[in-house]
C-alpha cells in the first residue's frame, strides 16, 4: 500500500484554498441574498456547487480508506488520518448550506428570455440587428426599436397568412418575409399591388390592403416616411378605413406629429360613430392611442377619459386579462406618475402588471419592464426606497436578459 505524504508546505497551500473558497462562496451568496439583480449564485451554480461537494467527500473518505494516507507536521512527526475532522465535516456542511441559501432567498421570477422572439428565425433577428446598425440607433433605444420591429413584423406575417394560396405573389412575399429578406418580400408585395389593377370586382379595396401593407414593411425596415406614403395612398384608395387611419396616426404620433396623429385617431371615432360602431378592438385600440396622444398634448384629463373608454370596451370584450387592458393600466398609472398621484398610479400600474404576467407567463418581456420601472419610480417618489429599489431591480434583470438575447 502506497504512502502519501501532506508536507507543511502543502497543508498551508490546502488552508488558504479553502479559506479563498470559503470566501467566495460566502461573498456570492452575501451579494446574491441582498441584490437579486447579480444573481452571482443562480440555483444551477447552487445545486451543482453542492453535488461537487458531496462528491468530493464521497472521494476523499474512499482515498483515506484506501491510502495510508499520514498528516506531517513541523517536527516531522507523522500521523495517519483516517477519516476527516468533525470541524471539516462542519466546514463542508456549512459550504453546502450556504450555496442551498441562494435557493430560498427572495429571488426574481426566473424568465424565459427568447419570449419575443422565440418563432421568429434567427436570420431575420439579423436582418433587424443589421438595420439598426445602418440606422445608427442610439444604444439605449435599440431594445425598444427592437421590440416594436418585432410587433410590427409579427403583424406583417398575420395580415400575409391571410391571403388565398392562389395568390401566388402574396405567397412569395410572406416567404421572403419569413426568411427575413426584406427587399425581395417588397417586390413581390409591389408586383401585388400592380396586378390588382387589373382585377375587375374590389380592386380599389385590394390595392389598399396591399399599400397599408407596404407601409408595414417599411416600418419594419424604419423608413417611416415611406410607410408613410403608402398608408396615405391605403387611405387615398380607402379614406374611411378605420385600420388605415389608426396605422397612420400611430405612425405619425411616432414621427412626433402629434395634432396630425389626434386628427387621424379624431376622424376614426367620427367614422365609427356614424357606422354605430361601440363594441371593437380597433374602436379601442384609437380611444388608447388618443389618449397617449392627449398625454403628450398636455392634457392630462382628455388623456384618462380616452384611455378608461378604452378599458371599458375591452373589459366588455375580453375581460380584464387583455393585453390593451394591461396597456390601459400602465398608461394610466403613467400618467397619474407624471401628474404626482403616486398612491393611484401604483393601484393601476400593479393591476397592469398582474395582467402582463398573467399573458406572458413571467416571461421576459418589456411591458414588464415597463411596469416595474413606473412602478418604481411611484414609491421612490413615495419615499418608500426599498420597494423602489426592489422594482427598479427587477426592470434591470429583464432589460438585461433581454439585451443580451438579442445583441449578445
Amino acid at each position: 500500500m502506497g504512502y502519501i505524504d501532506i508536507t507543511p508546505a502543502w497543508q498551508l497551500r490546502l488552508r488558504w484554498a479553502s479559506f479563498i473558497l470559503a470566501g467566495m462562496i460566502a461573498l456570492g451568496v452575501f451579494l446574491d441574498a441582498i441584490n437579486n439583480v447579480l444573481s452571482l449564485v443562480t440555483p444551477r451554480i447552487a445545486c451543482i456547487g453542492s453535488a461537487i461537494i458531496v462528491f468530493a467527500w464521497i472521494v476523499v473518505g474512499y482515498v483515506l480508506k484506501k491510502f495510508d494516507v499520514r498528516w506531517v507536521t513541523q517536527d516531522d512527526q507523522k500521523s495517519r488520518i483516517l477519516r476527516l475532522g468533525d470541524r471539516i465535516k462542519g466546514g463542508l456542511i456549512g459550504f453546502i448550506i450556504l450555496l442551498l441559501i441562494s435557493l430560498v432567498v427572495d429571488k426574481p421570477v426566473e424568465y424565459n428570455s427568447s419570449s419575443q422572439s422565440d418563432d421568429i428565425l434567427p436570420k431575420v433577428i439579423e436582418s433587424f440587428t443589421r438595420i439598426l446598425e445602418e440606422k445608427r440607433v442610439a444604444l439605449e433605444d435599440k431594445e425598444r426599436q427592437l421590440l416594436e420591429m418585432i410587433k410590427n413584423y409579427k403583424q406583417l406575417q398575420a395580415q400575409l397568412a391571410k391571403y388565398s394560396n392562389n395568390d401566388t405573389l402574396a405567397v412569395h412575399a410572406k416567404r421572403y418575409l419569413d426568411n427575413g429578406d426584406f427587399v425581395l418580400a417588397e417586390a413581390f408585395l409591389r408586383k401585388l399591388k400592380e396586378a390588382y389593377k387589373n382585377e375587375a370586382v374590389n380592386y380599389l379595396q385590394k390595392q389598399a390592403q396591399v399599400a397599408y401593407e407596404l407601409g408595414q414593411l417599411k416600418e419594419i425596415e424604419l423608413k417611416y416616411q415611406e410607410a408613410k406614403k403608402e398608408y396615405e395612398e391605403a387611405l387615398k384608395l380607402q379614406p374611411e378605413d378605420l385600420k388605415y387611419l389608426d396605422a397612420l396616426g400611430t405612425l405619425l404620433f411616432e414621427l412626433g406629429e402629434y395634432n396630425d396623429a389626434k386628427y387621424n385617431f379624431e376622424k376614426a371615432l367620427e367614422i365609427a360613430e356614424k357606422r354605430h360602431i361601440k363594441q371593437d378592438s380597433t374602436i379601442a385600440q384609437i380611444y388608447s392611442n388618443l389618449g397617449v396622444a392627449w398625454h403628450t398634448l398636455n392634457d392630462n384629463k382628455k388623456a384618462i377619459n380616452f384611455l378608461e373608454k378604452a378599458l371599458q370596451i375591452v373589459k366588455s370584450m375580453y375581460g380584464e386579462k387583455h393585453l390593451l387592458a394591461a396597456n390601459c393600466y400602465n398608461n394610466i398609472g403613467g400618467i397619474l406618475n407624471y401628474s404626482g398621484e403616486y398612491k393611484k398610479a401604483i393601484q393601476y400600474l400593479d393591476k397592469a402588471l398582474i395582467i402582463q404576467k398573467s399573458i406572458y407567463h413571467n416571461e421576459v418581456h418589456s411591458d414588464i419592464a415597463n411596469s416595474y420601472h413606473n412602478i418604481g419610480y411611484a414609491w421612490h417618489h413615495l419615499s418608500s426606497y426599498e420597494k423602489a429599489i426592489d422594482s427598479h431591480n427587477k426592470a434591470l434583470v429583464i432589460r438585461k436578459s433581454l439585451y443580451i438575447a438579442f445583441f449578445s
